[in-house]
């Protein structure tokens, strides 16, 4: 996988489980790169494309840009939105599962049944019983980590995005500012386990070389336009 930057001169080459830090220290260059991962379409001024060997992906569905690193897109369709199919896809992989719950279901329903008997009119269900729908009705979610430390927060979002099966390119914009040497590692750990790929950028040079990480270090004077 390989991000260009029309704005930086190198492309950036990414490689699953292995964190790839870009470090841009001009103002200026830094905030054109931030602009064009959050908009970046080939007819704007700035723009950063996603490839994939020598064919160009679409950046709505490959890029998860994270700009504020509190706050988490938790609800981003490509994750939040494949919440209900991939647990319906567990529930119906396993056979005896698929069955308990439905037994389950079974019973409720007669319970119900009998109990309607002790009043005059006739009643149904008008919805046949499915997965998703009870997920939905019950507001079926993941936990946030709101209440723990930041980085449960992060680690829970990491282990979310895997469970949604993203395959994408995940962008931290200053990420290291809220994260110690050891939380990084911890960090960097989950990014290897779960082999996504990642950018960092970072406004600051950072001397410290932490062994999973590849850094490119950009510092030019722009000339002013």
């Amino acid at each position: 996988m390989r991000l260009v930057f029309s704005c930086i001169e190198t492309p950036i080459d990414l490689v699953a489980g292995v964190p790839r830090v870009l470090e841009v220290e001009n103002r200026k260059l830094f905030c054109r790169a931030c602009r064009s991962l959050n908009r970046g379409d080939m007819g704007e001024t700035d723009y950063v494309g996603v490839w994939d060997g020598e064919r160009e992906l679409s950046r709505k569905t490959t890029l998860c840009v994270v700009s504020d690193p509190l706050h988490l897109p938790w609800k981003d369709s490509r994750l939040d939105g494949q919440i209900f199919s991939t647990f319906e896809g567990l529930v119906f992989e396993d056979e005896e599962t698929r069955q308990s719950i439905e037994q389950s279901i079974k019973d409720i329903q007669q319970q119900i049944a009998i109990r309607s008997f002790q009043l005059t009119g006739s009643y149904h269900f008008a919805l046949e019983w499915d997965v998703i729908k009870f997920l939905k009705t019950y507001s079926y979610s993941v936990d946030q980590m709101t209440e723990n430390s930041y980085l449960d927060s992060l680690i829970s979002f990491l282990d979310f995005a895997h469970d949604m099966r993203f395959n994408g390119v995940l962008v931290f914009i200053g990420l290291k500012n809220f994260l110690s040497a050891d939380e990084l590692k911890s960090v960097y750990e989950r990014i290897f386990f779960h082999q996504f790929y990642v950018l960092l950028l970072e406004r600051e040079h950072d001397e410290r070389k932490f062994a999973p990480e590849v850094k490119t270090h950009v510092n030019l004077q722009l000339l002013e336009e």
